[in-house]
């Protein structure tokens, strides 16, 4: 898919971005001169990143419409937390599924790392700080695209996601 300057689209690692230029960018390291899209993380007003325009695994994505976040709230419910069977595999899987870009597994790690911080806090035992960071990361990627898609600030998805499961 070809985007366009202004268009606000999701990247994976970085989450909302907005296409800031599109063009050759001037670096002595690329010698073809390809096109790439010159993206500005909508939560991140200092980073700056080229992706691409003829990228052989697309990384880019639009964002999803207000119909489809709203979907997506209601499956939250029905959607399984990760099964992890190997506690040396929980980074790894929680880096690959958050890598995907795919809401369903972001919210999947959510629902795992939730899960366990209850169980572990019924066994009176504290909370890892990877999962932790995991969860930050999930959250923040989640909520900004739900943000952008609903028209809400994206301190009021959580508020959001609530009353929509509350109903």
């Amino acid at each position: 898919m070809r985007f366009e300057t202004g268009m606000l689209v999701a990247h994976p690692v970085y989450g909302v971005c907005r296409v800031e230029h599109i063009g050759p960018v001037d670096v002595k390291m690329d010698k073809e001169q390809r096109s790439f899209y010159k993206l500005a993380p909508v939560y991140d007003s200092k980073s700056r990143l080229f992706v691409p325009v003829e990228s052989e695994n697309p990384e880019l994505r639009p964002v999803m419409t207000k119909q489809s976040a709203e979907e997506l709230v209601r499956q939250i419910p029905a959607m399984e937390p990760v099964v992890i069977t190997n506690e040396k595999d929980r980074e790894r899987i929680f880096k690959e599924l958050l890598h995907t870009g795919d809401h369903k597994d972001t919210i999947r790690v959510i629902k795992t790392i939730y899960k366990r911080r209850q169980d572990r806090m019924r066994a009176g035992k504290k909370n890892m700080s990877m999962d932790e960071k995991y969860l930050g990361i999930a959250r923040e990627r989640l909520n900004g695209e739900l943000a952008v898609a609903l028209g809400i600030d994206r301190s009021g998805v959580d508020a959001y996601i609530s009353s929509i499961l509350e109903e």
